[in-house]
């Protein structure tokens, strides 16, 4: 089965309390044993908007988690 993440779940990662972070972390972590994680296009456009985000860090990010943007909206 494949993980579709929301943008909450970054929000939560990048810009909320430690025990935030540890259970989006751990969040993600159990979602990744079960299959492969994947973003909307619309949630994509939503992290790279954020001030002081731009699209090469957020692609890093993405690529070092694991998660890919799902292009296909069929």
């Amino acid at each position: 089965m494949t993980w579709a993440i929301d943008t909450n779940v970054f929000v939560y990662l990048w810009s909320a309390t430690s025990a935030d972070v540890a259970l989006a972390q751990a969040s993600l972590g159990r979602a990744s044993a079960r299959g492969p994680l994947v973003i909307a296009p619309v949630v994509y456009a939503e992290l790279v908007a954020a001030p002081g985000r731009d699209p090469a860090a957020v692609d890093t990010f993405l690529h070092d988690a694991g998660i890919d943007v799902d292009w296909d909206l069929d």
